[in-house]
């Protein structure tokens, strides 16, 4: 159970990082 959260709580940061990698992307260009 609590590696199956680990797992998620990576999927969701990955997914966050890549969110606001678009968004400041766009920002700048």
């Amino acid at each position: 159970m609590t590696l199956t959260y680990i797992k998620n709580f990576r999927c969701v940061l990955l997914y966050h990082i890549l969110i606001t990698n678009i968004i400041l992307f766009n920002s700048i260009f």
